[in-house]
């Protein structure tokens, strides 16, 4: 008689995964390309032991920041508060545990030198930025769908043709200032502006100046905590939208009392940046923030 025995062979297969720029080791190589790979070992039966390895790499990202402070002025980055110009680096984790890198290149700016005394800011549309003078400014323009600022000593004309869309965030302030330059007409008894100070509400044509909008931690993963102040009780909506103006989730509506709010916001799917529109009764704010995955 013939006693034979089968010995069974062995299959066995691995799902990895590593990070961009890394190597996982296996056949006496150092892998580095998604895909899939095999093996044949002796078992302990000396029978063939097949090894399959199904291999992902993840993504590392790197988002580049081009930011500019007035001298004086403090930038927030990685829970730090940076005064100075220069190049700075933050690295976080993504959901797949790999480097999601944020580069800032920060810039400072003299903005301490004196204006003009009275301005037209017209154009098609009026780009976005800061616009200064000591006393008086006029626009007849749409301005741009971004953040454009008119800072003015006495008084802000809109006339006729101005026009701000929904998305813009147009910011009007009225208040008195210390101008280095000889020509300066500002009393040297009004004390010159803080980097925090508190301004009083200012209405231009129904804007209220009052609202304010922030978010902290940003840049940001997964969590972060929107906040924003009201100077009335409003009907609000607070919303996430991409950069091409997209609404992605609406986080908030409906009618608020005056005060201080604050929103938690947590996401797994954002990926990029983005931008959170505060839209009130009075008023349009955003705020750009970088989600990191």
């Amino acid at each position: 008689f013939l006693d034979l025995t089968v010995l069974d062979t062995t299959h066995t297969i691995l799902d990895k995964s590593i990070c961009e720029g890394e190597a996982f080791p296996f056949d006496n190589q150092n892998i580095t390309a998604a895909g899939i790979y095999r093996d044949t070992l002796p078992n302990v039966n000396q029978c063939d032991s097949i090894i399959v390895l199904n291999l992902m790499v993840q993504d590392t990202t790197v988002t580049n920041l081009v930011e500019s402070i007035c001298e004086g002025e403090a930038y927030l980055f990685d829970n730090q508060s940076l005064t100075e110009a220069g190049v700075y680096q933050a690295v976080f984790k993504n959901t797949a545990g790999c480097d999601s890198t944020v580069n800032l290149i920060l810039q400072t700016e003299d903005c301490g030198s004196c204006p003009e005394e009275h301005i037209e800011v017209n154009g098609s549309p009026v780009p976005k930025g800061t616009y200064t003078a000591i006393k008086t400014i006029t626009s007849n323009s749409q301005i741009a769908i971004d953040t454009v600022t008119f800072l003015a000593g006495e008084c802000i004309t809109l006339g006729p043709g101005f026009e701000a869309q929904a998305g813009t965030n147009f910011l009007g302030e009225i208040a008195p200032f210390i101008c280095d330059a000889p020509t300066a007409s500002v009393s040297d008894s009004v004390p010159p502006p803080t980097q925090n100070r508190i301004l009083p509400k200012v209405n231009i044509e129904g804007i209220s100046r009052e609202e304010h909008l922030q978010v902290q931690p940003n840049p940001f993963y997964r969590a972060t905590q929107i906040e924003f102040l009201l100077s009335l009780p409003q009907t609000i909506e607070l919303a996430i939208h991409n950069l091409d103006g997209q609404e992605i989730q609406v986080l908030q509506k409906g009618l608020l009392p005056a005060g201080k709010h604050t929103v938690a916001y947590e996401t797994n799917q954002l990926n990029g940046i983005y931008m959170v529109i505060l839209k009130t009764e009075t008023t349009i704010l955003t705020q750009k923030i970088i989600s990191l995955k």
